[in-house]
């Protein structure tokens, strides 16, 4: 039972931190009340919370691509650029 309960508080507190920003001892004081059970759940949140990758699944640039090579399908979609002084009016 005790494991169980564990686990439950230990999402809980994860709920807490994703959803609403508290901070992991904060969230841990506040499902498991304070004491060394709150501060062990804290601290291991925390850490759980620290090995996760926010950019995970999110497309990064290539590494190997040159930073100023453009596209050919992009450079069709480009519009020029129109100053105020050459603008017709």
């Amino acid at each position: 039972m005790a494991e169980n309960e564990a686990v439950d508080q230990k999402r809980e507190v994860h709920f807490l931190v994703d959803n609403f920003g508290i901070a992991p001892n904060q969230a841990a004081e506040v499902i498991a009340g304070e004491g060394d059970a709150a501060d062990q759940l804290g601290i291991e949140v925390a850490a759980e919370e620290r090995a996760k990758d926010p950019l995970k699944g999110v497309p990064v640039p290539d590494p190997t691509k040159d930073p100023q090579h453009l596209e050919k399908e992009v450079e069709d979609l480009e519009k020029a650029v129109v100053h105020r002084d050459s603008a017709p009016t």
